[in-house]
């Protein structure tokens, strides 16, 4: 058990806008090194000698900006467009792809995706080593999967689910993934939602859990069918056909949300735009993400909706979890008497998670420094702590020791504290032997010791490396 903060807020995301001088994210390598020093004074003189890798870099540094570049649009184009007719894959795709996103020239955009998508390495025949930085499948792949979702949106749309198609049956699992969305939806193919959810979690355990994720989504928002919260929480480990744990298990995917990568974005915009997010809200959502840099999404409004489901039928781990939701400082839902509310129905049940958040919201974790808690509520903070650390959860002990350690609620004894985490050492929680180190270095109810300080804290290094423990104030019931 890890004592670490998992107080998970929302992080709004899907595809970005794009604007002058930014490749869109999902395009993997924007561009290779052809010369040991990246700038125009290197590059132009092997681009207009005819090296289509100096043309194409030389392009790509004009238009983007990169390093050393200045930003110049015409010129970027240009060179791009040079190397693009020699038949060079990137550079059509860059080509294409910026025409289509940055330009609104999706026509012309789609035939330059075209040919990148078609393009096949030429013969290395001049004087530059162009074998060295040959074109690569990746890139018409790439290619064929940005033409896939350009002509998916449009009259072409049986074209684009032959081009995704194309790509998925090169290896491509993102474009796998967006083959079964058409499916879904009926675009270019027949409709068949059951296929679309094979085609999508066919891409689960390569990579994040994307594959996983929307596939339950999509189950429980009942894209393509009536809404099925049972088939998602299945989906996501659920044990039974209770409608208590089913709407608990759906609750968690909304309130913990997942990681996915910068190529997986369009597969969550997708879903997004299906379940009813306006375009205002997604504008929001996209200026949110390219802030922040982060590639996670989660929405706990609609978290919050089916833990209460959950928590109202009984289910204890939605009660943990709803009433962590309250407890957080940083968000819109703020609510200490809500929090405890709910995190006290657990903990009177005997959940350790739940009598570990409540005692740290008594002794004023929820309002922020301890501010304005009284004696009676710091004496029953212990009591919690005790039952959490007797219920065998490893955060219980350490904050037990810390009550004890610092006199809050019980009266102050150092060797208590160092017994308790002595406790926690045993089970392996690196901080409870951080915190002894720091006891014999301050000679805090110990004889003050250079070296057993410097032995403890050998011990909690070793001790991190297997990553259990670390001081927090909440904990998500998993």
């Amino acid at each position: 058990m890890q004592h670490v903060i998992l107080l998970l807020v929302l992080a709004c995301v899907a595809m970005p806008s794009i604007s002058l001088a930014r490749t869109p994210d999902w395009i993997e390598g924007m561009y290779w090194n052809v010369h040991g020093r990246d700038n125009v004074q290197d590059l132009e003189p092997a681009a207009k000698q005819g090296n289509r890798n100096a043309q194409f870099q030389l392009g790509t540094g004009l238009l983007y900006g990169r390093g050393q570049f200045r930003t110049d649009e015409n010129e970027g184009l240009r060179w791009l467009r040079i190397s693009a007719e020699q038949q060079y894959a990137a550079a059509a795709l860059h080509l294409g792809a910026y025409l289509a996103y940055d330009k609104d020239s999706v026509d012309e955009g789609i035939d330059w995706l075209r040919r990148a998508a078609s393009a096949r390495p030429a013969a290395s025949g001049g004087e530059q080593p162009e074998s060295l930085f040959f074109v690569t499948s990746r890139d018409e792949i790439t290619a064929a999967r940005l033409l896939g979702m350009l002509l998916l949106a449009g009259p072409g749309a049986t074209e684009g689910a032959d081009w995704l198609r194309k790509a998925s049956e090169q290896g491509d699992r993102v474009s796998g993934m967006l083959l079964g969305t058409a499916y879904i939806d009926g675009r270019g193919v027949p409709q068949d939602r059951a296929r679309g959810l094979e085609l999508i979690l066919g891409a689960q355990g390569r990579s994040t859990l994307t594959a996983l994720s929307i596939a339950a989504l999509v189950q429980v928002e009942g894209i393509g069918a009536v809404p099925d919260p049972n088939k998602a929480a299945k989906l996501l480990g659920a044990k039974s056909d209770s409608n208590a744990e089913a709407y608990y298990y759906v609750g968690r995917l909304y309130h913990s949300g997942f990681w996915y990568e910068g190529a997986e974005r369009p597969l969550v915009d997708w879903f997004l735009r299906r379940a009813g997010t306006t375009a205002a809200a997604l504008k929001e959502f996209y200026g949110r993400q390219r802030d922040g840099g982060t590639y996670r999404w989660s929405d706990l409004d609609r978290a919050l909706r089916w833990y209460r489901r959950s928590a109202d039928a009984g289910y204890i781990g939605a009660q943990v979890n709803l009433g962590l939701i309250y407890f957080d400082r940083n968000s819109k839902y703020w609510d200490c008497v809500e929090g405890k509310r709910w995190t006290r129905m657990a903990a009177v049940r005997g959940d350790p998670t739940a009598q570990l958040n409540l005692g740290t919201a008594l002794r004023g974790g929820c309002q922020g420094g301890g501010a304005g808690v009284s004696k009676e509520e710091l004496e029953e903070s212990v009591g919690w702590f005790q039952k959490s650390a007797d219920g065998g959860h490893l955060s219980g002990i350490f904050f037990l020791a810390g009550a004890y350690r610092e006199g809050k609620g019980v009266p102050r004894d150092a060797k208590k504290a160092m017994e308790l985490y002595g406790k926690g050492v045993d089970r392996g929680d690196w901080q409870a032997a951080q915190e002894i180190s720091r006891m014999y270095a301050a000679g805090e109810g110990v004889p003050k010791s250079t070296e057993l300080s410097e032995q403890w804290i050998s011990k909690a290094v070793q001790l991190r490396h297997s990553s259990r423990g670390s001081g927090s104030e909440y904990f998500f019931q998993k």
